[in-house]
């Protein structure tokens, strides 16, 4: 990956957002990232709102770090995601 430092420019749920600059990985590039080994309700389920709420409070508008694990077949970047060097998933 040519950056490991990313800002979150948009939380999209409770396990997906944006990043800026595009993350480049595996011969693939993109914004979206998903927290890795980490699961929440959908937007349209109960709690999906609260999920989103949440990692926005934790991560929107920061800079993040991005250990990516897999590009999905979606073109989504799995990753292990980092603030402060805390892995961001044992706070939620």
């Amino acid at each position: 990956m040519l950056f490991t430092k990313f800002k979150v420019i948009n939380v999209i749920d409770g396990v997906s957002f944006k990043v800026a600059p595009k993350w480049f990985q595996y011969n693939r590039t993109g914004e979206i990232v998903r927290l890795a080994g980490y699961s929440a309700p959908a937007m349209n389920e109960a709690g999906g709102i609260v999920a989103r709420s949440r990692l926005q409070s934790l991560i929107d508008g920061k800079s993040v770090r991005i250990e990516g694990r897999n590009v999905d077949i979606s073109g989504v970047l799995e990753a292990d995601v980092f603030l402060e060097d805390r892995n961001i998933t044992n706070s939620l």
